[in-house]
């Protein structure tokens, strides 16, 4: 009878680490698929397409966002869809814009919002 009752214990155990490792294979594929469509060369222009509404004189000398970086640990998948990223503007953490990368009707990446930081709307109202 424990001899049963072990293997039934085990067979149970067996399924939920098996369980618990295709949840995590399938979280990590999801990951990096929205890590590479952030990277990609359509996010770029997107984003760089957003920083110019921000400051029409961006990656010139005249302007107030000379270059951004990804923060890569903001990548997050929207509870409503797309994907939530923040970008450093001049290589500054108190200088960010953030972004909701969406796809439209025809396949296309889009912003569906976001925001900048308080340090940054009062450089860029300053200019």
């Amino acid at each position: 009878m424990k001899k049963k009752l072990l293997v039934v214990i085990g067979i149970i155990v067996i399924i939920i680490i098996g369980i618990g490792g295709k949840v995590m294979l399938d979280n990590k594929k999801k990951e990096d698929r929205m890590i590479n469509i952030v990277n990609s060369q359509e996010a770029k222009e997107v984003f760089e397409n957003g920083l110019k509404v921000l400051d029409s004189k961006a990656f010139t000398e005249e302007g107030i966002i000379k270059s951004y970086e990804i923060d890569e640990k903001s990548i997050k998948h929207n509870p409503m869809g797309g994907i939530n990223v923040t970008l450093f503007a001049n290589k500054k953490s108190n200088l960010y814009v953030f972004f909701t990368l969406n796809k439209d009707e025809n396949g296309n990446l889009t912003d569906e919002g976001g925001g900048n930081s308080s340090d940054l709307e009062r450089l860029l109202e300053g200019k």
